[in-house]
């Protein structure tokens, strides 16, 4: 849940799903030169390592498969870019919170298959249990914030 925080526009971590050659503010960056990779760009220390690359390995397969058309790469900082400007460019907003991403995962059937059924369900629970932790833990911030007396 922490790792939605840095997910802001106008903060170089990703806040859309778009992809781009130099542009540091996309999801996916493909930076040109005489050493060409890929960066994704949305991960971080929290991520469970497994997951996160069967998930990045399981969409990129089936987008092969499936023929998916990329687009034109978003350059420009998106995080400057008005909610119209990266909508007229087909460009759309990672989640904001944790439980928006996780609802979306479980209603694509991709996860599910990859991870398999039982390992699916479970992972599920246990993440809608630590959101549901977080949603309710009070902060040293909101302590100070709003109880003191």
């Amino acid at each position: 849940v922490n790792s939605y925080k840095r997910l802001l526009p106008g903060s170089w971590a990703p806040a859309h799903a778009a992809y781009a050659v130099g542009n540091r503010s996309s999801f996916v960056r493909i930076p040109g030169g005489a050493r060409p990779r890929i960066e994704v760009r949305s991960g971080d220390n929290t991520s469970n390592p497994y997951i996160y690359l069967a998930a990045l390995l399981a969409a990129g397969i089936e987008g092969i498969r499936d023929g998916a058309e990329l687009g034109a790469p978003a350059e420009g900082d998106l995080g400057h870019m008005s909610p119209e400007e990266t909508a007229a460019r087909g460009i759309a907003m990672l989640p904001r919170r944790a439980i928006q991403a996780l609802d979306l995962v479980e209603a694509d059937p991709l996860m599910r298959e990859t991870l398999g059924p039982v390992i699916f369900s479970e992972w599920l629970k246990v993440k809608r249990a630590e959101i549901a932790l977080y949603d309710t833990t009070v902060s040293a911030w909101e302590r100070t914030a709003y109880l003191r007396t």
